[in-house]
């Protein structure tokens, strides 16, 4: 006699993870928009971009469907800080490949 697992369930799973991920998205959104500072590196434009006149642009539309900015010549960096009451003094600072 053969001994096989038939999972029949009549509940689909990504029924019940669906509304449990929508909700955990939506609160760390929440706390992601809460507090941003934008810190400006350079006052004025980059050096070596001082003269450029090309426009910042973004394009998603490459083989990693990631978003890309390029002609950047004023760079900043944001600042996203979380509640007052839940700051410990320990950061974090995500440089994407450039």
């Amino acid at each position: 006699m053969k001994n096989t697992f038939v999972f029949k369930s009549s509940y689909n799973f990504f029924e019940f993870i669906k509304p449990v991920l929508f909700i955990l998205l939506i609160s760390l959104s929440a706390l992601v928009n809460a507090q941003q500072k934008v810190i400006q590196l350079y006052k004025g434009a980059a050096p070596g971009s001082e003269n450029w006149t090309w426009d910042e642009k973004e394009n998603d539309h490459n083989q990693f469907n990631m978003k890309v900015v390029y002609n950047v010549s004023h760079p900043t960096l944001t600042v996203f800080l979380p509640d007052t009451s839940i700051a410990n003094g320990t950061s974090v600072i995500i440089c994407p490949i450039s």
